[in-house]
């Protein structure tokens, strides 16, 4: 009898898919702006910033506990996923009080 594959569960795909719709839409709308609307424009902004802080969330969450998770269970593991050099997400992160994106709509 042939031996079958082990199972697995993609966990990154749905949740990254949800992101990159919201990105995504997000986009066509910056896009669509009418730059002479004040009100339609501070809403964009507003929904961008609160894009920006779900991102950077996202991000701690998946680095301080997805990646912690998997590193602990098969050490190396984040440097497959990630690459073999620091991921610049963590550098800016350090840097930037509130995570990667948490200074994308200071200035």
């Amino acid at each position: 009898m042939p031996r079958s594959a082990p199972a697995t569960h993609d966990f990154y795909g749905p949740i990254h898919k949800g992101i990159r719709l919201a990105l995504t839409q997000l986009l066509v709308r910056l896009g669509a702006a009418d730059g002479a609307d004040e009100q339609a424009l501070a809403t964009l902004l507003g929904d961008l910033r609160d894009q920006c802080a779900i991102s950077a969330g996202h991000l701690a969450h998946e680095d301080a506990e997805v990646h912690a998770a998997l590193e602990a269970r098969a050490p190396g593991s984040t440097t497959r996923l990630l690459g073999p050099r620091p991921s610049s997400r963590r550098v800016r992160g350090d840097r930037n009080p509130g995570g990667a994106a948490g200074a994308c709509l200071r200035h």
